[in-house]
């Protein structure tokens, strides 16, 4: 279903508000990642110093 809309998305091109949502919705994604990424990396460090590992 999210592809068909992505589609339609690409589709209609008339409108700047769908390419605007587009770019912020991959912004928003991508710093979803990253803060993911970097809370992963967090864990690690916080979990090998709790049981002495270093």
């Amino acid at each position: 279903a999210d592809e068909m809309q992505l589609e339609e998305l690409i589709k209609h091109d008339n409108g700047n508000m769908d390419y605007v949502e587009l770019i912020l919705f991959h912004r928003i994604f991508g710093f979803y990642i990253l803060m993911l990424t970097l809370f992963r990396g967090t864990i690690r460090q916080f979990s090998s110093r709790r049981y002495g590992h270093s």
